[in-house]
């Protein structure tokens, strides 16, 4: 990512837009909370799950067994937990999960944006990716209303929203943010755009 900053929901700290991961979710298309303060929220939740896990079977602690994959000797606690796994725990230790985990997800970051957008797509609006391509062909690959390609995100790509009927939730096209958000408020408040075009005279020197 490149360009821009933004202010991390948890530290409160104005971060480079680098700092933080995507999320098809957001506006902008990055995570609300740095990458910092979101590995620590998973390292606190780590730390409960350990907790908890320690005080139903403290023997945990103490019983060992050795990770094939950095061939450490580590407490039985050290691995999470899998029913189907010897003694009750995965085969490799927590820590060489994670950086599995990391490696795989550094190979196949576009997949999973890919299959998150298909996700999101789906839960939110009912459609398919392949429907959604179908709507902003039809388009021209444009917003609907100003015809550009989209709104320019903080990390330099383009963003395109699509616009429901909120009553139905029926899906009428694709918008730019700036498009969407105004058909919102034209939708929210009936007298919106003659207040605004009012405004306008009046102070439009």
């Amino acid at each position: 990512m490149s360009g821009g900053f933004r202010i991390c929901r948890s530290c409160r700290e104005e971060r480079a837009s680098g700092q933080f991961r995507r999320d098809i979710r957001t506006r902008d298309g990055l995570a609300r909370d740095c990458i910092t303060c979101a590995e620590a929220e998973i390292a606190g939740k780590w730390a409960a799950s350990i907790e908890k896990e320690l005080s139903a079977d403290p023997s945990l602690a103490t019983a060992t067994r050795t990770c094939p994959k950095c061939s450490e000797s580590k407490p039985l606690i050290s691995f999470t937990a899998n029913k189907n796994g010897r003694n009750g725990r995965n085969t490799h230790c927590r820590a060489c999960q994670a950086s599995k985990m990391r490696d795989w997800r550094a190979r196949n970051a576009d997949h999973i944006q890919k299959q998150q957008r298909k996700d999101w797509l789906n839960r939110k609006y009912g459609i398919s990716l392949a429907e959604y391509d179908e709507i902003l062909g039809a388009q021209g690959g444009r917003c609907a209303i100003c015809r550009e390609e989209g709104s320019v995100l903080r990390d330099g790509s383009t963003r395109l929203a699509v616009d429901h009927d909120h009553a139905t939730g029926r899906v009428r096209g694709i918008l730019c943010l700036s498009c969407n958000q105004a058909i919102a408020l034209l939708e929210q408040y009936d007298h919106w755009i003659e207040n605004a075009l009012t405004y306008l005279a009046f102070r439009t020197s």
